[in-house]
Order: structure tokens, then sequence, then C-alpha cells
């Protein structure tokens, strides 16, 4: 279609085929919006994420924004889930005939990441993107990356859990002061807090 779609999935925005724990409120405020986007080429899609408003672009350009409501009654159904821990999923999706057509078996579908990025903005504090140099974030608990092997560190002893980008728990242990790690590349959380082991 040469179209991007830049779209919640909420309790408060979305139904189910049985209408249970949805609010089916997708206009209230409107949770998708679109933009030109052709196929065949390279894009540069970015998410500003604040505490109070999620903003897309596509090349540079704003082409949607979804704010958090101030009303009770919807942030207590679910209209916010965006102060939550999230994963970032990277997939291609192609249809089942119910929103989009059902898939062409004849044809190959492709989706191309060239890069990917994080930041956050100077100031923030917590897990808000969940990437932190070593030791920010966490209660008494300090950590640093060596190649293949994350070292945490404990104030005193305490429960720590690690699980990998599938929420597989890697570790999950009583910590008093030091212990090591060996790991494959990759994202973890530990105790809510992304780590990047290289």
């Amino acid at each position: 279609d040469n179209t991007s779609w830049h779209t919640i999935h909420t309790r408060w925005a979305n139904t189910t085929a049985d209408g249970s724990e949805c609010m089916g409120q997708g206009g209230n405020p409107q949770k998708s919006g679109t933009a030109a986007c052709s196929n065949g080429d390279y894009h540069t899609f970015g998410l500003e994420w604040t505490t109070k408003k999620l903003i897309w672009y596509v090349d540079g350009k704003q082409v949607f924004s979804y704010a958090k409501a101030t009303d009770s009654y919807a942030l207590n159904h679910g209209q916010w889930p965006f102060d939550k821990d999230f994963y970032l999923i990277l997939h291609q999706s192609v249809g089942n005939g119910g929103w989009a057509a059902a898939p062409d078996l004849g044809f190959v579908y492709e989706t191309l990441f060239d890069w990917v990025r994080i930041y956050q903005k100077d100031g923030q504090t917590g897990c808000f993107t969940g990437i932190h140099a070593p030791g920010v974030g966490l209660a008494d608990v300090d950590w640093k990356v060596e190649q293949g092997v994350l070292t945490i560190q404990t104030a005193s002893k305490r429960l720590v859990n690690l699980y990998d980008a599938s929420g597989r728990a890697v570790f999950s242990s009583v910590v008093d002061g030091a212990v090591r790690i060996p790991l494959s590349v990759g994202v973890y959380l530990l105790d809510g807090c992304k780590v990047l082991v290289h």
C-alpha cells in the first residue's frame, strides 16, 4: 500500500472478538495514524516516548501522536500502559484475511532492518528507556559488562533476576557480594533494567 501505520494497542483502545477486557475506545483519542511511505526504499522510523505522549516520525517528519489522558476513568481502564516496561520487537506481519488481506502464497515477503538505536534524553532517570550505564537505575546493585560476562555486585544480600530478550530466566538467585555470569551477546533484563552484553 506504500503506507506506514503507527498504532497503539491497549485494553482501552482495542476490542476482542468476544468483547472481554477491552473497551473499544480507539477513537478516544485516535489510536492510529498513517504516512505515505514508498516500498522498496529504506526509511527512518522514529518514536519519541515521553511520560505524556508518543510521537511517531517517518524520515524525520512527525506523522502521528498519541497523548496520555487526563481522565481518571480512561487511565484506570488501560488508556496509558506506556509507563510500564516494554520489549522492542521487530517483525513482519503479512495478514490473515481479517484486518489485512490473506497472504499471497506465491509471493516472498521480506522486511529489512539496517539498524536500531535507542536514546535516552539527558535528565531522564530510572528505567525509562531501560538501557543504562553500569550501576545506574537499580538500588543497591551495581554491574559491569566485559566481553561475554556480566558481573553483578550487591551492597547487601538480595534476590537478583536476569531474563533474556525472549523473557526466559537465565539467572535467579540470592546474591550477597559479587557474581560473574557468562552470557551470549544480547540484551538482558536485570531486575527490570535492560543490560547490553557484547
